[in-house]
């Protein structure tokens, strides 16, 4: 009997633990006003995929390097945040791995803690044409205020150049964080599965 409680309860927990992650998913934006932010920049209207299921966390180390703009706080500094990415930087992103083509855009949409639904700003990543940065991966640089609408400063931006040329094997693209979270994911689905087995095989040995 205390081992059918004990499986229950952790089936429970896992699927506590996956209702959560979709809430959090679906309670903030859907990509309509990074896409906005993207505008603002490019001046074209892009359909944006979200990469993350829930947001993460900015890691201290990468808060670190960012430098503090004239009309703003640190683009980093104490945020969680969903990431964006237009259809040409949507392979690249997921996989880690290959070259993004001219046109790519990421966009991380900030929020001040996980569960906060009013976005603060957009850090936005455009790909150039061939020779506009050449040493650092020909990306531009952009940071968009909270309505997608003013953007705050664009080109080729030290702070993020510094944070991101550690990068390089993955074309100045730092996805590691959200490859993790996509394989916990998938433990967490993967359990919730096993918890599902165990819960019927206890109700068959009855």
């Amino acid at each position: 009997m205390a081992l059918k409680i004990k499986i229950l309860l952790f089936a429970m927990l896992a699927i506590a633990v996956v209702v959560l992650a979709l809430f959090l998913r679906r309670s903030q934006d859907d990509g309509t006003l990074a896409a906005t932010a993207v505008h603002a920049v490019t001046g074209e209207k892009e359909a944006l995929n979200r990469v993350t299921k829930t947001t993460f966390r900015m890691s201290p180390a990468s808060a670190t390097l960012c430098v503090v703009l004239p009309t703003q706080q640190p683009p980093h500094v104490g945020y969680h945040c969903h990431v964006f990415a237009n259809e040409r930087a949507l392979e690249p992103i997921q996989t880690g791995k290959g070259t993004y083509p001219v046109g790519s855009v990421i966009v991380k949409q900030k929020y001040n803690s996980r569960r906060a639904k009013q976005t603060v700003l957009f850090t936005l990543m455009r790909k150039m044409e061939s020779g506009y940065d050449a040493e650092n991966g020909d990306w531009e640089y952009s940071v968009v205020d909270s309505a997608g609408s003013k953007v705050l400063t664009v080109g080729r931006e030290a702070s993020c150049i510094a944070c991101h040329e550690s990068y390089a094997d993955t074309d100045f693209v730092a996805g590691s964080t959200w490859t993790i979270e996509r394989c916990c994911m998938t433990v967490i689905q993967a359990k919730l599965e096993l918890c599902v087995v165990l819960k019927w095989m206890v109700v068959r040995s009855g």
